[in-house]
């Protein structure tokens, strides 16, 4: 009996390590690769200490309308798995979006919660690293 217990709890302990493992998270690097002028910007997503996340513009492309170190995503909160709503710096404004994270963790899409088609209602960026 104290064997099979044994192995049990090694059992739970091991499925805890592996599920634990499998978690996707959004914090990491990420670079724009939809095409649009904003092509190359990279942006560092972070945890904060409230469990929000906010992403920092390491790296401009070739439009010049943001500054490095500017907070380019903010209020950013998972509403369901792989989903998150949250603020867009925009060009001369901000824009409440919505982001999925793709099954395998390595791209996201980024939707305008209007429904806007202007530039930026749509966006597409791939990990560069964790």
């Amino acid at each position: 009996m104290k064997r099979t217990g044994s192995t049990f709890f090694l059992f739970l302990c091991l499925l805890m390590i592996v599920g634990c493992g499998n978690s996707k998270s959004i914090v990491g690097l990420w670079e724009r690769n939809d095409g649009s002028v904003f092509n190359g910007m990279q942006v560092q997503v972070e945890k904060l200490d409230s469990g929000e996340y906010r992403g920092i513009i390491i790296k401009l492309g070739a439009q010049k309308d943001f500054k490095e170190n500017d907070t380019k995503w903010k209020d950013i909160k998972k509403i369901k798995e792989n989903g998150f709503d949250f603020v867009d710096l925009g060009v001369g404004a901000k824009y409440d979006m919505h982001m999925m994270l793709s099954e395998n963790g390595e791209s996201l899409k980024m939707r305008n919660l209007t429904g806007s088609e202007e530039i930026g209602s749509e966006q597409a960026w791939k990990r560069i690293s964790k």
